[in-house]
């Protein structure tokens, strides 16, 4: 053996290597994304925490135009109770098309888990 010997794939003069591989570094608007549902989810938890006694508790304020005996008030509960069956049905029809099992398998224990609480 006469000459050097290559180990690795050859890496250009004034290049970097980068730590990881190209495909495991996050796209910028990630970065944007993630603060602004931060600060979403912050002016959300203070709206919250602020509004706690109105709304919440034994001295809440109470809405008495729709009760749920005139027909007005089930209408009102009808079309909820239809809209959160057509949502539910949609997330599992989404996640099928899209063969999401393991998205499917965690929102079943999640509403497995809701469901118990």
């Amino acid at each position: 053996m006469s000459g050097p010997m290559v180990t690795g794939p050859p890496v250009a003069p004034g290049r970097r290597r980068r730590i990881l591989p190209p495909a495991r570094y996050r796209h910028p608007g990630d970065v944007i994304r993630l603060l602004v549902a931060g600060l979403v989810f912050a002016g959300t938890a203070a709206a919250a925490l602020a509004t706690h006694g109105t709304y919440a508790g034994a001295s809440a304020t109470a809405v008495t135009a729709l009760r749920v005996s005139t027909p007005a008030g089930r209408a009102l509960t009808g079309l909820m109770t239809a809209a959160f069956a057509v949502a539910a049905v949609a997330a599992i029809a989404a996640t099928l098309r899209y063969r999401r099992f393991r998205l499917l398998a965690s929102m079943a224990g999640a509403a497995l888990l809701t469901g118990a609480v």
